[in-house]
C-alpha cells in the first residue's frame, strides 16, 4: 500500500487502515507511521520487516523459518513469537525488541547507536560499529562478538 506519486496525505484525524491477508512476506514502512499486526502471522519462509525513518512496526509471528528486521533511522521494530533464525540490521539510532521472539540463531548488525534485544538458544553473532548494544536472553551455545567503538554485547536476565 502506498500513496499516489507526487501526492501528500494530510489529516487532522488519525488515519487507520485495516488490511486482511492470508500470508505475510514483508512489511516495509517509510516515514513516521505505525504498523500493528493483530493476530498470529505465519510464514514458512522468510519474513522481512523494514523501517526507514521514525516509524514503528509491532508484530506477532506464529512461526517463520527466518525473520529479517532492518532499520535505517530512529524507527522501532517489536516482534514476538517463534522463528528458526533472526537477522537484525540497524543503521542509526533505531531499536529492535525481539526478546519475545524465540529463535535458535541470531545475527545482529548495528552501525550507530541502535539497540537490539534478542533471544537465542544456539547462537548469537553480533557485530557493532559505534555505541549500539546487543542484549540477549536465552542460553546460546555460542556468542560471537565483533565491536568497533563503545558498543557492547550483554547477557540479560
Amino acid at each position: 500500500m502506498q500513496s499516489k506519486k507526487n501526492s501528500n496525505i494530510r489529516s487532522k484525524n488519525k488515519i487507520v487502515v485495516y488490511v486482511i491477508l492470508p500470508t505475510l512476506t514483508g512489511v516495509y514502512l517509510s516515514g513516521s507511521g505505525d504498523m500493528i499486526g493483530k493476530g498470529n502471522f505465519s510464514n514458512d519462509d522468510r519474513l522481512s520487516l523494514a523501517v526507514s525513518g521514525s516509524g514503528n512496526i509491532k508484530l506477532e509471528i506464529n512461526n517463520a523459518k527466518s525473520v529479517d528486521c532492518s532499520i535505517a533511522g530512529s524507527g522501532k521494530i517489536q516482534v514476538s513469537g517463534k522463528s528458526e533464525t533472526l537477522l537484525t540490521s540497524i543503521s542509526g539510532s533505531g531499536s529492535v525488541d525481539a526478546y519475545s521472539l524465540y529463535t535458535n540463531e541470531v545475527t545482529a548488525r548495528i552501525s550507530g547507536s541502535g539497540n537490539a534485544k534478542v533471544f537465542a538458544n544456539k547462537l548469537v553473532d553480533a557485530s557493532i560499529s559505534g555505541s549500539g548494544n546487543v542484549h540477549y536472553k536465552g542460553a546460546p551455545e555460542s556468542v560471537q562478538k565483533k565491536t568497533a567503538g563503545s558498543g557492547r554485547v550483554v547477557k540479560s536476565e
